[in-house]
């Protein structure tokens, strides 16, 4: 019997020192790397490293290839985006935006994303049509959101500044017109 309870003993305390010494999964250890990551780039509160953005980019994405179900995803995508638009990257942020529109489409992020693809944009890509088109679909689908009131303001200011831009337009037109009558 003390043999049997011996026995017993030593494999439960091998089985629990061979429990400990589990090494931490893949999924484990890329979200510590993320972190960590996360962390030196956050350092330099000045503006974030080129190199440093693509590599935390290329993580999160890497991320999301892999886990594409995980409930960080959304969130990730969202960081990624951050960053795109923070190194004025238009392609990556655009590619961010609708991977959370598309691929996460229950997400908290969701409204977000489509108000903040019209700031990209407009901010990011230097592109006013597609910005307008942006917050006006942003508006359409999401009146009540909280977002709504900037979104406004910000569509007007585009209109403002596309109006601004005819007529600056019109008017040079029309000195070069009196200029060719002298």
């Amino acid at each position: 019997m003390k043999r049997l309870v011996l026995t017993l003993t030593i494999i439960i305390l091998c089985f629990s020192a061979c429990k400990k010494e589990q090494k931490p999964d893949e999924k484990t250890i890329l979200i510590q790397t993320i972190s960590q990551t996360e962390m030196f780039a956050l350092q330099n509160s000045e503006a974030i490293d080129r190199k440093i953005a693509d590599s935390l980019i290329n993580l999160y994405d890497r991320f999301e290839k892999l886990y594409p179900q995980d409930s960080l995803c959304a969130e990730f995508m969202y960081k990624a985006t951050d960053i795109a638009v923070n190194i004025k990257d238009c392609t990556r942020a655009l590619e961010h935006i609708q991977k959370i529109t598309d691929g996460y489409s229950t997400s908290d992020y969701v409204e977000w994303a489509y108000y903040f693809k019209a700031i990209i944009y407009s901010d990011v890509c230097n592109d006013k049509d597609k910005a307008t088109e942006a917050y006006k679909f942003f508006l359409d689908n999401y009146p009540q959101s909280k977002f709504a009131k900037e979104a406004n303001v910000m569509l007007n200011m585009l209109q403002m500044q596309n109006e601004m831009q005819i007529i600056r337009e019109f008017e040079a037109k029309n000195q070069n017109k009196e200029s060719d009558s002298i």
